[in-house]
């Protein structure tokens, strides 16, 4: 059997700030039954009814609109977000080439120097080791602390990076030369 609501029940209870889930537990119903006479009388409980504006040109909010009363102002306010994924992405890259530079900007092992993106930080000591230095933590973690971890580390190309990760996959033995067959 289906509870049907009163309008005027309704407007009392909501005059007296009360949340749907508040208004179901006096009409001993459940919280949805209540939304939907809400939505069907057009109603809205004060939690949701309070005068909202827009967070970027103050227009008013209607219906469902909870920041933004277009999508115009929503994309203003992600452009100019310093935590936005794209502004995250350069502060990175801008942080990490600064911390390679510092660090002579090429690989301390083998002289790689073609690209940021394949040069890595590997901690001379696991047992110093804070974080590890990739774009997520040069996003968001202060230059001090970079700096000081960056200190920790040499500056190797993943290549050799990865040679020192892995010492038991090496094909051969560094320094070795290739036979006249292999060539």
């Amino acid at each position: 059997m289906k509870l049907i609501m009163e309008i005027d029940t309704l407007q009392i209870l909501i005059g007296q700030g009360k949340s749907t889930y508040q208004i179901a537990s006096e009409m001993k119903c459940s919280q949805t039954n209540i939304r939907y006479w809400l939505r069907k009388y057009g109603l809205n409980t004060k939690f949701i009814s309070e005068s909202k504006f827009c967070k970027i040109c103050n227009a008013a909010l209607e219906g469902k609109q909870r920041d933004y009363c277009s999508k115009r102002c929503k994309g203003i306010e992600y452009t100019t977000n310093p935590n936005n994924y794209k502004n995250q992405q350069m502060r990175a890259y801008e942080r990490k080439k600064f911390l390679v530079d510092q660090k002579g900007g090429k690989c301390e092992r083998c002289g790689y120097n073609t690209n940021y993106a394949a040069l890595c930080f590997h901690h001379k000591d696991p047992s110093d080791k804070l974080f590890s230095i990739d774009s997520r933590k040069c996003s968001n973690t202060n230059m001090e602390s970079l700096i000081i971890e960056a200190a920790k580390c040499m500056l190797l190309c993943n290549n050799c990076h990865m040679e020192i990760h892995n010492p038991l996959l090496m094909v051969r033995p560094v320094g070795l030369e290739p036979t006249s067959n292999e060539l």
